[in-house]
């Protein structure tokens, strides 16, 4: 059971891409100045579940299956199981990262595939052989105060305001970046994608889950955290 879950996940997102900064103190009077302006008390409550950028249609109904992740090479020590929509798939992936699965939507029409932004791929899961904290910091989160953090996304400045959870074998976090998405074949087309981050940790080892840019229906959200566990 998943501890201090919120069902209206609590996101904010400041793109300060076109303020000047000239050095690290700026970015610090940055994040000061917005706490001044009681940031906390005007953090902005907003569903995923926004048909314009959900995975699954609303009021559509969902069926789920256990997905399970047996150690492999140098993920040894690793072993977890999540519940996923009965029509998506995860596969094995190595591209030199740290990203070792990808998961896609199965019985996806090469006329989708065309149309779509996103090439079929809903999420990749990355691994850190590290606890939490050092995977935020690998992951290029600077922390400025508590649940506060600033990034750089695609060569883009941002400040994040993040939620922790806690799960019976975990501790994990989660925020949501929003930026522009090019879809390729389609000249000068681009659309604004949702970057959605969830970390599961049991401080010997983290993963974190990476959308493609188009955020998770809420349900399947939910599945998602209350059924991840590390075995």
């Amino acid at each position: 059971m998943i501890e201090n879950m919120k069902m209206k996940l609590g996101v904010i997102e400041v793109d300060i891409e076109q303020i000047q900064i000239s050095n690290s103190n700026g970015l610090n009077n940055l994040a000061k100045s917005f706490l001044s302006l009681n940031l906390y008390k005007k953090i902005l409550f907003c569903s995923f579940s926004v048909i314009a950028s959900s995975l699954l249609v609303k009021g559509q109904s969902v069926e789920f299956k256990q997905y399970n992740y047996i150690s492999k090479d140098y993920y040894s020590r690793l072993n977890f199981s999540i519940d996923i929509p009965i029509n998506w798939v995860i596969n094995t992936e190595n591209d030199g990262t740290g990203y070792f699965l990808n998961c896609k939507q199965l019985n996806y029409s090469d006329i989708e595939n065309k149309n779509d932004c996103f090439n079929s791929q809903i999420f990749r899961i990355k691994f850190f052989k590290s606890n939490l904290d050092s995977a935020l910091l690998f992951m290029n989160l600077q922390k400025k105060s508590e649940g506060m953090y600033l990034t750089l996304f695609e060569n883009k400045n941002k400040i994040l305001i993040t939620t922790e959870f806690k799960g019976s074998t975990f501790r994990g976090l989660y925020y949501t970046i929003t930026n522009e998405v090019g879809c390729s074949g389609k000249k000068e087309k681009k659309i604004e994608g949702k970057f959605q981050f969830i970390y599961f940790s049991n401080d010997i080892q983290t993963i974190c889950i990476v959308t493609s840019g188009r955020s998770f229906e809420e349900r399947v959200f939910k599945q998602l955290i209350n059924s991840f566990k590390f075995n």
